[in-house]
């Protein structure tokens, strides 16, 4: 009955001991980020000339967070540094009801590129 309870005792120590080990390791793996993807920075991908890498990775982000404000932002600048100007104007009018704060930077927006259209005209 003895060796019985003390290997029960050894057993909920071996229990205990693991238990504390995932606590531990989670919590360093939270604080040294384990497992996170880096998040894709759309403004490195621009100051680098990636416009077609932003396109896609904002197409990809806004079909499941349409409302994401950097998304649309960055869509919308590498739509107009790609020439896409309808496009552009859609974004520009999505972004000002996601993000009432950038409204007057989509209106400069829409002001250079009505300017640009009437350039061309």
């Amino acid at each position: 009955m003895d060796a019985e309870l003390s290997q029960i005792k050894i057993l909920l120590w071996v229990i205990l001991g693991l238990q504390l080990l995932f606590v531990v390791s989670n919590i360093l793996c939270r604080i040294l980020g384990c497992g996170e993807q880096e998040k894709t920075s759309f403004r490195d991908l621009m100051d680098q000339g990636k416009i077609q890498e932003v396109l896609d990775l904002t197409k990809k982000r806004l079909e499941t967070h349409p409302r994401d404000v950097d998304a649309l932002y960055f869509r919308t600048k590498a739509l107009i540094a790609s020439g896409l100007t309808e496009s552009a104007r859609r974004h520009i009018s999505q972004l000002m009801i996601a993000e009432p704060s950038l409204i007057s930077v989509c209106k400069d927006w829409l002001e250079a590129l009505d300017a640009e259209q009437a350039g061309d005209s």
